[in-house]
């Protein structure tokens, strides 16, 4: 028996006993059933430009601003959703957790619609001979944490029956981490309340405990968590901070930022204003 795997925005099929031709040829009818329900469906762009032998089995697409990538794997194949609508990180929304959080009132909609009738693509094409299962992420950031926690082969811990706070000031990771110093030089310890600069520059403070890859949780609210690298974020005081600092910016930004100076420092208003209006003109001819 197979069985289809729902998390989030995420759903994932996984082989049962039929075989890698069979496995494949689902994927494609997949990709045709998104087709006729109103989705473009092409090769992965990014996929075929840097990692072309990897792109067979590689597809994007989308309807209106719902998107999706979807990939093949002789054991699974997975399609996931997201939108580049609301979008916190500046790579895209595709790579944002909480999608399904994140997305606007309709395109979440015809996400929703999209999804059920997935579901009963897999049901009817294998006969009913599927399983679905959902995983519902947690919604209080205590929880989330508890739920990595519980995941990962990198903690002791097992299930998620247990207090956070409980580990207040305790390692709890298998194998030893270095990444146990902060901004300041100061130690990190789980449980301890940090300040950090976020991605828009502005000054925040939260819980932090500790993850993998010398990374770290911030509890930043009742719901919400972020995970932030140990040296370049966390400081024990403020008061030697300013409230918000720029925000990175990328090098085509910074070349523009220098050209503009350049003009401003060479050239007078009127003279800028001359050249804009003559290369309009001859753009026109």
């Amino acid at each position: 028996m197979s069985n289809v795997y729902v998390r989030d925005t995420t759903l994932t099929l996984k082989k049962g006993s039929w075989d890698i031709d069979e496995h494949s040829k689902v994927f494609r009818k997949m990709l045709d059933f998104l087709g006729q329900h109103g989705f473009y469906v092409c090769k992965d762009k990014e996929i075929v430009k840097n990692f072309p032998s990897l792109s067979k089995y590689r597809y994007e697409g989308g309807f209106g601003e719902l998107r999706f990538k979807a990939e093949y794997h002789e054991n699974r194949c997975k399609i996931e959703f997201y939108q580049n609508v609301n979008i916190v990180n500046q790579n895209g929304g595709f790579y944002d957790f909480d999608k399904l959080e994140k997305m606007p009132y309709l395109i979440k909609l015809r996400f929703e619609w999209i999804k059920k009738h997935l579901i009963d693509f897999f049901t009817q094409y294998f006969n009913q001979s599927v399983k679905i299962k959902y995983y519902d992420e947690p919604t209080l950031a205590v929880d989330k944490i508890k739920k990595r926690w519980a995941n990962s082969g990198h903690h002791r811990i097992k299930d998620m029956n247990f207090n956070l706070s409980d580990f207040d000031g305790k390692e709890q990771l298998k194998y030893p981490s270095y990444g146990h110093i902060g901004a300041d030089g100061k130690k990190l310890c789980n449980g301890d309340i940090k300040y950090f600069y976020d991605r828009s520059g502005h000054l925040c403070r939260g819980k932090i405990y500790e993850d993998i890859n010398d990374n770290w949780d911030v509890i930043i609210n009742k719901h919400e968590i972020q995970c932030n690298y140990h040296s370049s974020n966390f400081f024990s005081e403020c008061t030697k901070y300013t409230p918000r600092r720029n925000a990175d910016i990328s090098n085509a930004g910074r070349r523009w930022q220098q050209k503009m100076r350049y003009l401003h420092e060479n050239y007078s208003n009127k003279e800028i204003e001359h050249e804009y209006k003559r290369r309009l003109e001859d753009k026109a001819k």
